[in-house]
């Protein structure tokens, strides 16, 4: 075989590596979305000391329909919305439209904002489930920060299990190519020596 057509042959099997370990666009846009919605419940669910509902829910991440009533109707909440229940009670990831509120309060506790860029996102426990229960959300987009009244609802119907992707699942593929690329390397090392 002539050096052309190995150095072809090493170029079509790197293409094909390359190709193998390369996340399907539709793969990668779920795993982040996936991510982002289960993060703010997974980084505090420990501080959320309010009394949550119970709910018939296993235990696990869901996204669920959730509506926002109250203050001057201006202000929504990203719907459906991640909760993550264990043991029988649920808390929430609520991301506001706006990034100018600073704390919520549920049931007397005071909740601080989670992230600092974006739209506030905020881990709260859920009071009851298919009714609305009152919070408190604190804007500081007027003149001087204000608490505004609201009801959250969350609709159980609409509960869907997030179920997580199996990590070597999502690596096989990536070790697959990196086996090729070792394989196309060693037979190139092999080739270029001289008998």
């Amino acid at each position: 075989m002539t050096m052309k057509k190995h150095g072809m042959m090493i170029r079509a099997v790197l293409l094909a590596a390359a190709v193998s370990t390369a996340a399907p666009a539709g793969a990668l846009a779920a795993e982040t979305k996936a991510a982002a919605e289960s993060t703010a419940t997974e980084t505090r669910a420990a501080e959320v000391e309010a009394p949550a509902a119970k709910t018939e829910l296993k235990d696990g991440d869901y996204m669920v329909e959730v509506t926002l009533e109250g203050g001057s109707g201006r202000a929504s909440v990203t719907s459906p919305t991640g909760i993550r229940v264990k043991d029988g009670t649920a808390i929430a990831a609520v991301q506001f439209s706006s990034p100018n509120y600073d704390y919520m309060i549920v049931a007397g506790k005071q909740y601080k904002k989670l992230n600092d860029e974006g739209n506030s996102i905020f881990n709260i426990p859920i009071l009851a489930f298919d009714e609305p229960f009152p919070v408190i959300a604190d804007t500081t987009a007027m003149d001087k920060p204000h608490e505004i009244e609201y009801t959250l609802n969350f609709h159980t119907d609409t509960a869907q299990k997030v179920e997580k992707e199996d990590k070597q699942a999502g690596i096989s593929p990536y070790l697959f190519g990196a086996g090729i690329v070792v394989f196309v390397l060693f037979i190139q090392k092999k080739m270029t020596r001289k008998p």
